[in-house]
């Protein structure tokens, strides 16, 4: 479509859930789309139209603003939206077998309105760091020795807090092999 790659992508596959359904088996793939307001800035964007749950890739830093909002997305940063029913998910799919670290940071970038977001670093299904962000604010996530296969998924889980508006989400993560 349009030059907009493939979900999944190379190791990265962007997904959906439904909130207590902790089965990563579940997870939906999110589709791509160019609808506004993808279309309308430089961002590659895979959504679920019907919940409003999407992730996107900006090709270059912009300001997003709209009737309520205003912030700056950066270049080659992940950035994540839950919908008003779905979590929204960035799996990546280890290309390895061994030891890994990871250092991450989950920020609520859109602190015009909202009240902040639920987030959870999981590797395949169980949970290794989790966290509740005030709007506005971010977290950083800092795992080492982290043992994968090539079977071996992590996911990074964005849930609403209360509502959904809002809670537009940078998702940043440096994934090194110990080996």
């Amino acid at each position: 479509m349009n030059g907009v790659p493939s979900n999944p992508w190379g190791v990265w596959a962007f997904m959906q859930n439904t909130p207590g359904n902790d089965d990563p088996a579940k997870y939906t793939l999110l589709q791509k789309h160019t609808l506004p307001p993808c279309g309308k800035y430089p961002q590659e964007c895979w959504a679920d139209l019907s919940t409003l749950a999407g992730i996107s890739i900006p090709k270059k830093a912009f300001i997003f603003e709209d009737n309520t909002s205003h912030f700056r997305l950066r270049k080659g940063i992940f950035h994540a939206h839950p919908g008003f029913q779905n979590q929204v998910i960035l799996r990546w799919a280890s290309p390895v077998s061994g030891a890994i670290s990871l250092l991450g940071r989950v920020s609520d970038i859109n602190p015009d309105c909202g009240d902040g977001i639920k987030w959870y670093l999981k590797q395949d299904s169980a949970i290794l760091q989790s966290g509740v962000l005030a709007n506005g604010m971010g977290s950083t996530f800092i795992a080492s020795d982290i043992r994968v296969t090539k079977e071996t998924k992590l996911y990074v889980v964005i849930d609403k807090k209360g509502d959904y508006a809002c809670d537009s989400t940078n998702i940043d993560m440096l994934i090194t092999s110990q080996q």
